[in-house]
């Protein structure tokens, strides 16, 4: 009998653990998802015409805001913000240098001077303005997301 229960116990540990599991993953794939897609929209802006538009913001909103629609916690966006952000500043510089770094351009200036340009696009893309749209649209996503009771 004592083994019975035990047994039981030991099952039931272990479904909570794979749902957690599994909720954990999901969040994680939809913050590495809301970064690449974030980080394609900035991109595919700064090489057709080196700044964003209104359209870009829009899109970038929207995207933001369907992340907030399925993670609908607070604390799940919040969290989820961060890992967003970094996939999608370390997405735009690899692609803003992999030409450089694959010697398909010639050295025009110095490498440091072309890295430094990077980074300067990377962090002028990015801030201010799309960080406050993100916000916006994730904490918007979140509120829809928990009124319409997606989670």
């Amino acid at each position: 009998m004592l083994t019975i229960s035990i047994k039981l116990i030991n099952i039931r540990v272990v479904e909570k653990v794979g749902g957690l599991l599994k909720e954990k993953l999901k969040d994680l794939l939809v913050a590495a998802a809301w970064g690449i897609i974030t980080a394609s929209i900035i991109l595919r802006s700064l090489y057709v015409r080196a700044g964003l538009t209104w359209l870009d913001y829009v899109l970038i909103f929207v995207v933001a805001a369907f992340a907030g629609s399925i993670l609908v916690d607070l604390e799940k966006i919040v969290y989820g913000l961060v890992p967003s952000f970094l996939v999608s500043i370390f997405i735009m510089a690899f692609c803003l240098t992999l030409p450089v770094t694959l010697g398909k351009v010639g050295r025009f200036a110095p490498l440091e001077a072309f890295y430094g340009g990077v980074i300067v696009m990377v962090f002028r893309s990015i801030f201010p303005i799309t960080i406050i749209v993100i916000f916006l649209g994730s904490f918007l996503g979140g509120f829809i997301g928990e009124e319409l009771g997606l989670r």
